[in-house]
């Protein structure tokens, strides 16, 4: 005997995805803010890329194996810039809400620094 369920739910609708190109647009205007509040972004964005893709392609000449470690070199030197830029993008948002509403300036949590 098969059983007929007593109430049905109804199916759920699947999540909407963000377009593409409004992710990009999303990416594009917190890299302007985070650049117009942190003047050193981009060197410290150029350095985080740059540093790992020359350590590990000079690895790869050292050991023989430039074909293996040159795409891995510049995963890493990608991986690393983005992973700066997020935190880099937090830090600025974080100063920015400083002083915000539903806080008091003479919080201590606020002020200790």
């Amino acid at each position: 005997m098969a059983r007929t369920p007593t109430s049905q739910k109804p199916a759920k609708k699947p999540e909407k995805k963000k377009d593409r190109g409004q992710r990009l647009k999303q990416i594009r205007t917190a890299f302007s803010m985070t650049r117009k509040a942190d003047r050193h972004l981009i060197p410290y964005l150029a350095i985080a890329f740059v540093l790992p893709v020359a350590v590990l392609v000079g690895l790869g000449i050292l050991l023989g194996q430039p074909v293996y470690f040159v795409p891995m070199g510049l995963l890493v030197g990608l991986t690393m810039m983005v992973v700066v830029f997020g935190r880099r993008a937090v830090d600025r948002d974080v100063r920015a809400g400083r002083g915000a509403a539903g806080r008091r300036p003479g919080d201590p949590a606020v002020d200790a620094r």
